[in-house]
């Protein structure tokens, strides 16, 4: 695996080990991601069609919205972090 591949695991193996709720914590990641890049389209944009990319956007919309409409408390200094 890559060395971008093994930083995500072990963040999230941090995050378990923290006590977190991996799922929260995997939806706000992905928000605050979603954030900085301006969009939940730009998130997914290198891939939009794939089975992954589908679900892993459904996420980001329930946490930010379908229309992004949240996506600003997800920004760096939104509160979310």
């Amino acid at each position: 695996m890559t060395g971008q591949h093994d930083r995500a695991v072990e963040a999230v193996l941090d995050a378990h080990r923290a006590g977190r709720d991996v799922g929260e914590w995997t939806a706000h990641v992905l928000a605050s991601a979603a954030a900085t890049l301006g969009s939940t389209g730009r998130l997914f944009a290198n891939r939009p069609g794939s089975w992954e990319a589908s679900l892993a956007r459904q996420l980001v919309e329930g946490t930010v919205g379908e229309d992004d409409e949240h996506l600003a408390a997800y920004a760096p200094g939104g509160g979310h972090e």
